[in-house]
């Protein structure tokens, strides 16, 4: 390989998928403990002065039923946030983008706990404690969202937890892509390479599109990236006849005319829309 392949070529680099495991759990384990802090703190301040001589309660309910309840509406609120959220942990995700999905998450799981409660007629239960720890909750789990961030970033710019990336395609959008991922790594992924041919001279290919099988086992590749230039959008079919039965996902990287909102959109990057096509099995 020539000098100006290196410089121009991404270094295929061993795979790292330290923190895979423990970054999801990390997550998890900061959103529970979020909303068990929310229902905690609003228990205290709902029992001390000066609210508790504002409206005096009828019964003063124990500390540890709010405990209990504060750690089943974590629990709630992770399954609930999980089965509509494309696995936080992959790719780093804005947080104005995460502030709705957490508002519909708290909201959700509380009402889901507060209908589980109507039928448990021995939890004493106070409408003031559910609405503050609504209110917190959703504080909180913006706060610790943004922690999880930051230290998410900081794995992903030391090479732990990276997606690995592989782009097909051509022309300008193309290379424009390329440029962004290999300044992508902040936001966990890893440009391997270029599948097919090269976008110019002093890149170098790591295969045809028809061995993607070959260079998927051999590169450890996450995704497959397309970008076509406009008018041969249905070449994109290649692609995904290539991906079939291939332990990748599919991502495609539309035109800006092409962009619609749509449940398929995955992420961006550099601020070029990712559309998911194609999944794989989570072993993988």
């Amino acid at each position: 390989m020539s000098s100006s392949q290196s410089k121009t070529s991404p270094q295929v680099r061993p795979q790292s998928r330290s923190g895979w495991f423990w970054m999801p759990l990390l997550a998890v384990l900061l959103d529970i403990s979020a909303v068990f802090l929310a229902a905690v703190i609003t228990y205290t301040l709902r029992y001390s002065e000066p609210f508790v001589s504002v409206r005096a309660p009828r019964a003063f309910p124990e500390l540890g039923e709010y405990m209990l309840f504060g750690f089943v509406l974590g629990l709630v609120y992770v399954l609930i946030a999980r089965s509509y959220r494309y696995d936080l942990c992959r790719a780093r995700v804005p947080l104005e983008r995460e502030v709705g999905r957490i508002l519909t998450g708290a909201v959700l799981s509380m009402g889901l706990v507060l209908a589980a409660i109507f039928f448990y007629r021995e939890f004493n239960y106070s409408r003031a404690i559910f609405l503050g720890t609504l209110i917190l909750m959703i504080l909180l789990l913006v706060l610790v969202r943004a922690v999880f961030f930051r230290i998410q970033k900081a794995l992903f710019r030391r090479g732990l937890g990276l997606q690995r990336v592989a782009l097909w395609g051509w022309g300008t959008a193309a290379q424009a892509l390329y440029d962004e991922f290999t300044r992508a790594r902040a936001q966990g992924f890893d440009l391997i390479g270029i599948v097919g041919q090269p976008l110019n001279p002093n890149q170098q290919s790591l295969g045809s599109l028809e061995e993607l099988s070959e260079i998927a086992a051999k590169h450890k590749i996450d995704f497959l990236v397309i970008s076509l230039p406009p008018g041969e959008e249905e070449r994109m079919v290649e692609g995904m006849k290539a991906a079939e039965g291939v332990p990748v996902e599919l991502l495609y990287a539309p035109g800006i005319l092409e962009v619609m909102p749509s449940r398929m959109q995955f992420g961006d990057v550099g601020g070029k829309p990712l559309l998911r096509l194609k999944g794989a099995p989570r072993g993988n």
